[in-house]
């Protein structure tokens, strides 16, 4: 767990007295000091390694507050993220979990607001090989498997996150 207290803190605010140049802005910040903001959280992990498997999961929350007690911008809802993955000789495949709850802690002053939680899953495998003495790994993975629309809540203006996503990677060793 952790606690800070930051003195005379730089927050952005939206100034309503201000007209926005951009068509769908949510308006115009300006910056002011602040007596201080509470920022507080928890972070958790485990790791088990049950013969050629590892397992691991991590949790995530933070929480934050400015001297009124008001929420405070671009702080993320509790998150989860949990991997299994066999591990070969030579390769591995991994399948990967990742959640977040809904964001209903956040800061309208500063042009936020509320967020949905989302579940993704994801998958990867690896292989390793030698040519001439030389290592050469080839990865492949998909994230956000079944295509979810979501964004994050530190997400400005809630553009959406890139839907499925196929990647190969290859790496070459000398």
């Amino acid at each position: 767990g952790y606690f800070a207290r930051t003195n005379n803190f730089i927050t952005g605010l939206i100034n309503p007295a201000f007209s926005t140049m951009t068509i769908g802005a949510n308006g115009v910040k300006t910056y002011i000091n602040i007596p201080y903001a509470n920022v507080y959280g928890a972070e958790a992990s485990a790791l088990l390694r049950p013969g050629k498997f590892i397992i691991v999961s991590s949790l995530r929350y933070t929480g934050a507050n400015d001297n009124m007690g008001n929420a405070m911008p671009l702080i993320a809802p509790l998150k989860n993220i949990n991997s299994a993955r066999y591990q070969g000789s030579d390769f591995f495949v991994q399948f990967e979990s990742e959640a977040a709850l809904k964001q209903e802690r956040y800061s309208s002053k500063a042009g936020e607001d509320a967020t949905s939680g989302f579940h993704l899953l994801h998958v990867r495998a690896g292989f390793h090989f030698n040519i001439r003495k030389t290592g050469v790994d080839v990865q492949a993975g998909m994230e956000n498997m079944l295509d979810k629309k979501y964004h994050e809540h530190t997400d400005w203006g809630n553009i959406s996150r890139p839907g499925r996503n196929v990647y190969v990677q290859l790496q070459y060793s000398f």
